[in-house]
C-alpha cells in the first residue's frame, strides 16, 4: 500500500489537471464565444424586445439570447469601475442593461419565475454598477412618478434673466398650456432669491436635483441637461434651454394662432420614434477627430445615421440639443446612457472630442440599437441681411453699423446674420436659441434686428429619391467676433433666404419689449 501512495498521488495529479483543463478550456470557449456573438445578439434582440407583445411567447433561440446577456451581465457587475473609459465595453454593456430592462418591467409575465429572478437581479446589480448617480431602487421609483406631458429647462444663476423671459414668452405671447418644471443642481447653482421668483410664476415648479439624484460630482453646465430630463416629472418631456424664443405663427380662419410647443407632440418623427431631435448648422471647424472617435466604438451604426452629412463628413456638427423631446417611458434606458456620457471619468473623455452635450443624446440612441429620428432641415439664421460683392470692402469689426458689418468675408454672396433657427416639419421656422441678443455672454443690451431667415434645405439630384447622402451642400457660416451670433450663406439664396412676415415680426416685436422690460425689474 505505502508504494501505490505516488502512484495515486500522480494519477490525483493528473485527474485534477484534466478537470481543470476542461474546465478553462470550456470557460475561455464560452467567454470567447459570448463576446464573439454579443453584438449580434443585441442585434437580434433590439426589435424583438422594443416590440414583443406580452401575448408573445419567447422561442428557444430568443431565452437561450437572454441567458447569454445574463452571462454578461455577471462580467459587467465584477468589472473594474476606476479603468479608462472604454466605449466598446460601454457600447455593448448599455445594449445588455436596455434589453434586459426591457424584458424585466415590460414582459416579465411571459418569463418564468426563475429567469424573472435572475433578469431582475442582473438588472438591479448593473444599475447600481453602471449609473452611480441613481438610489437605491430608485429605477422604479422615477419610472413610477412620471406623468404627463410638460416643458423642462436647466437653469442656474447665468441663465437665469434668459429663462425668466423664455418663460413669460411661452406664457403671455406663445400662451402654452404646458406645466414648466425648472430643474437646478443645488443653491450653489441657482440661489435662493431665484428659486423663490421662478416658483412664483404661472405653473412652474422648481425642482433641485441634488434631492433626487447622488453622487454629481462634477456634473454641471451642458453636462447637466439629460440629467434635468431624466429627474423631471413628466413622462412626456420637451426640454428647452433657458435662451429659446418660439417663433411660429399659424394662421386658421384669418385667426392668428401663436405657436405653442405642445405641437412637437403631433410631429411624425414624435409618434413614430417617441423623440423629436433637431441638426445643428452644417459647418466643418474645429480639429477634433469626432467622426472617427465616434466610427471607432460605433461598428454598427443605424442606416439613417450611415448617410447622414455627420458620418460622411460633411460636417462637423450633428445635434442641436436647444430642444430635445423624448417620451420617457419608451426611452428611459437610452436616456440613462446619454446621462453616462455626460459623467464623471466617460463625460469627461467623451467631450476630449465632441462639442458638449450636443451629440451624446443621438449617440445614446445608437448605442442602444433604439429608433430616434431628426427634423429634416438643418440649422439656418434668422436675423440682418449682409450682402458681400466684389466692389465691398471689408472693414474692421467695429460694428458700428449693422448694415455694413463685413466680419472680414472671403466669399462673396448673401447673408442672414443672428442667432441659430430651426424648422418645424413643414420647414417653416419655429424657434431659435442664443435669445435676441448680439451676444449673450457679454452686453445684454444690444439686439439682434430681425428682418429675414435662411433655411438649409435638404436637395436630391433630379433623377434620384429622397436621400441624405445627396443632399446639396452648399452652405456656408463665418462665425462673428465677439458675439454669440453667426452669419450663414445659403446654396439657394432666390429660395432659402426669406423676409419675415409681419405676424412673425410682431411676435419678435412682443419678445424684445419683454426683454426690456424684464432687464428693468429689480430682482432680475
Amino acid at each position: 500500500m505505502v508504494r501505490l501512495k505516488p502512484v495515486l498521488f500522480v494519477l490525483v495529479i493528473f485527474a485534477i489537471g484534466g478537470f481543470l483543463h476542461v474546465s478553462l478550456r470550456s470557460w475561455f470557449s464560452v467567454s470567447k464565444d459570448m463576446f464573439w456573438n454579443l453584438d449580434e445578439v443585441h442585434r437580434e434582440l433590439a426589435p424583438v424586445v422594443q416590440n414583443l407583445s406580452k401575448k408573445d411567447k419567447f422561442s428557444d433561440r430568443l431565452l437561450s439570447n437572454i441567458k447569454l446577456l445574463l452571462k454578461h451581465s455577471e462580467i459587467i457587475i465584477k468589472s473594474d469601475i476606476n479603468l479608462p473609459p472604454d466605449f466598446n465595453a460601454i457600447r455593448q454593456n448599455s445594449r445588455t442593461f436596455s434589453q434586459l430592462f426591457r424584458l424585466r418591467y415590460n414582459f416579465k409575465s411571459n418569463l418564468d419565475n426563475t429567469l424573472i429572478d435572475q433578469i431582475a437581479w442582473a438588472v438591479y446589480k448593473m444599475e447600481r454598477r453602471m449609473y452611480p448617480w441613481l438610489k437605491f431602487g430608485q429605477v422604479g421609483e422615477l419610472m413610477n412618478g412620471y406623468g404627463g406631458r410638460g416643458i423642462v429647462m436647466s437653469v442656474g444663476n447665468k441663465q437665469f434673466k434668459f429663462a425668466v423671459h423664455t418663460i413669460m414668452s411661452l406664457r403671455g405671447i406663445v400662451k402654452t398650456s404646458l406645466p414648466i418644471q425648472v430643474v437646478y443642481r443645488g443653491l450653489y447653482d441657482l440661489s435662493v432669491d431665484k428659486v423663490e421668483f421662478l416658483s412664483g410664476l404661472p405653473d412652474v415648479t422648481v425642482l433641485d436635483a441634488t434631492r433626487i439624484f447622488q453622487e454629481m460630482g462634477g456634473v454641471e453646465g451642458w453636462a447637466f441637461k439629460p440629467f434635468a430630463i431624466l429627474g423631471s416629472r413628466f413622462e412626456e418631456a420637451i426640454f428647452i434651454d433657458a435662451d429659446v424664443v418660439f417663433l411660429q405663427v399659424s394662421v386658421k380662419w384669418g385667426i392668428i394662432l401663436e405657436s405653442d410647443p405642445v405641437n412637437l407632440f403631433n410631429f411624425e418623427a414624435y409618434k413614430k420614434t417617441g423623440t423629436v431631435f433637431f441638426y445643428d448648422r452644417t459647418v466643418n471647424v474645429g480639429k477634433k477627430p469626432r467622426h472617427a472617435w465616434v466610427k471607432s466604438f460605433l461598428s454598427d451604426p443605424s442606416e439613417a445615421l450611415k448617410i447622414s452629412r455627420f458620418w460622411n463628413h460633411q460636417t462637423n456638427f450633428m445635434q442641436e440639443s436647444g430642444v430635445v423631446v423624448v417620451d420617457k417611458r419608451r426611452a428611459f434606458t437610452e436616456l440613462l446612457t446619454v446621462c453616462m456620457l455626460n459623467y464623471g471619468k466617460v463625460g469627461i473623455e467623451a467631450y476630449n472630442h465632441i462639442h458638449g452635450d450636443k451629440e451624446t443624446f443621438w449617440l445614446g440612441w445608437e448605442l442602444n440599437i433604439a429608433p430616434y429620428q431628426f427634423i429634416r432641415n438643418f440649422g439656418g439664421s434668422i436675423g440682418y441681411i449682409v450682402d458681400v460683392s466684389w466692389c465691398f470692402l471689408p472693414k474692421k469689426n467695429t460694428w458700428t453699423d449693422l448694415k455694413s458689418e463685413t466680419l472680414n468675408f472671403l466669399d462673396v454672396g448673401r447673408y442672414v446674420c443672428g442667432p441659430l433657427l430651426h424648422s418645424d416639419e413643414s420647414g417653416n421656422p419655429m424657434w431659435w436659441n442664443g435669445g435676441l441678443v448680439f451676444n449673450k455672454e457679454g452686453d445684454h443690451d444690444r439686439i439682434v434686428e430681425f428682418t429675414h431667415w435662411a433655411e438649409d434645405r435638404p436637395t436630391r439630384r433630379p433623377d434620384q429619391p429622397f436621400r441624405e447622402d445627396f443632399w446639396d451642400v452648399k452652405v456656408g457660416w463665418r462665425f462673428v467676433p465677439d458675439s454669440t451670433i453667426a452669419c450663414m450663406s445659403p446654396s439657394q439664396v432666390k429660395t432659402d433666404v426669406h423676409e419675415l412676415s409681419k405676424f412673425q415680426k410682431t411676435l419678435i416685436f412682443e419678445n424684445v419689449k419683454l426683454w426690456k422690460d424684464i432687464r428693468i425689474l429689480p430682482k432680475i
